[in-house]
């Protein structure tokens, strides 16, 4: 019952988001970290309920699989690194086809679900990724789907 509290919660927190979107002015979305085909239920409807709500709106949807995520390998492991412009222009180098996609969308999307827990590669990545999105190549940016969990071990 709590995971159909939580997917109805999302779908909501993901409508909210949008909704503040102007379409009139941006017309492509490049959604990153799409989880229709991962192994669980609740990312496969999150990110159902996130294109189907998305290309409702007008948009042009491209979507980046999780096993994309997964396959990155060059983020940074400290702040500062990901400010650093050496470490930019090795990803630019190392992902053309990446960067190409968010330079053609008006819009960068990154979904959380299924990703953002600890201090994993993939989960670094994609910040790395969300970072890259929005100082380096200046794109309309949102992370959706993100729970934060600060605990002591």
């Amino acid at each position: 019952m709590m995971k159909y509290f939580k997917s109805i919660f999302y779908l909501i927190w993901v409508i909210n988001i949008l909704s503040f979107i102007p379409s009139a002015f941006a017309k492509k979305v490049l959604l990153i970290n799409d989880t229709t085909n991962w192994y669980h239920w609740g990312c496969t409807g999150t990110s159902l309920a996130m294109k189907s709500y998305i290309s409702g709106k007008g948009y042009e949807l491209t979507a980046l699989p999780i096993t994309e995520t997964y396959k990155w390998l060059l983020a940074p492991l400290t702040t500062e690194g990901f400010k650093n412009k050496i470490i930019f222009k090795k990803f630019l180098e190392a992902y053309p086809e990446l960067i190409q996609k968010i330079l053609s969308a008006d819009i960068v999307v990154i979904n959380g679900e299924g990703t953002l827990h600890g201090l994993r590669t993939a989960p670094i990545n994609l910040l790395y990724v969300a970072f890259i999105s929005k100082f380096f190549l200046e794109k309309m940016f949102k992370l959706l789907t993100i729970l934060f969990s600060l605990r002591m071990i």
